[in-house]
């Protein structure tokens, strides 16, 4: 993988960029700050270290300490092309944090805080792979009553994102998780509005059905309306 130059670009707007747009991860969420960096706080971060691996929880894997860099650590965890198109919108408009990389990290974190909820009651475990092999996989049983509510905190920080559902003004609530089976095995975490229960997933985008139909949350219940918002059979 090519490295990405900074030449003309101020090295604190790459890593300001870098960080708004990335993800807790895990033990992560103990250090997670919600608010976004400036390039004044940026700059004097680098004044004190150019190698990151975690920053304030969010994964960076990534050396400024020269003109370039290497990506493939933070591409990694955030995604292909992720740090050249951070690099390439600064370039372009100076921005640090643009609603793309507002929206990159809000999705990250939803995503990631279900991961590690999902694993919160695992116990480590040992693997044996042959006579010489042993792999050890964590779990985060030993660490759950103090993870999981900094998970809970991280929630609860999450940027507004507002209701896709036409004329609706309302916000959506990260607080209130419902599962929906998308598979034969399988669920999904969505999110209602706030104001007029349509539910989302954690990416933003709004739910339907099989036959587009639009979910709504309606008085703790599930309830599908057609487009011209009639009732009709879930």
């Amino acid at each position: 993988m090519d490295k990405i130059s900074m030449v003309g670009v101020d090295k604190a707007a790459v890593l300001a960029g870098l960080y708004n747009a990335s993800k807790p991860l895990g033990m992560g969420f103990m250090h997670y700050d919600s608010t976004p960096m400036t390039c004044e706080e940026a700059a004097e971060i680098l004044s004190q270290q150019t190698d990151f691996d975690y920053l304030k929880g969010r994964v960076m894997k990534v050396d400024l300490s020269g003109h370039e860099f290497d990506p493939w650590g933070y591409d990694r965890d955030n995604g292909e092309g992720a740090a050249q198109a951070i690099v390439d919108g600064i370039r372009e408009t100076n921005e640090v944090n643009p609603v793309t990389s507002q929206e990159k990290h809000q999705v990250g974190t939803m995503e990631q805080a279900e991961e590690v909820r999902s694993r919160l009651h695992e116990e480590s475990r040992t693997e044996h792979l042959g006579r010489n092999t042993v792999v050890m996989h964590l779990g985060l049983n030993d660490v759950a009553d103090v993870l999981g509510p900094a998970v809970d905190r991280a929630m609860g920080d999450t940027p507004v994102m507002g209701c896709k559902e036409e004329d609706c003004t309302g916000t959506i609530d990260w607080t209130k998780r419902i599962s929906l089976q998308t598979g034969c095995r399988s669920t999904s975490p969505a999110f209602p509005c706030a104001e007029c229960g349509r539910l989302h997933w954690s990416s933003g985008e709004m739910v339907f059905n099989r036959q587009e139909g639009r979910v709504f949350l309606e008085d703790g219940c599930l309830v599908l309306r057609n487009e011209d918002g009639e009732i009709i059979d879930l």
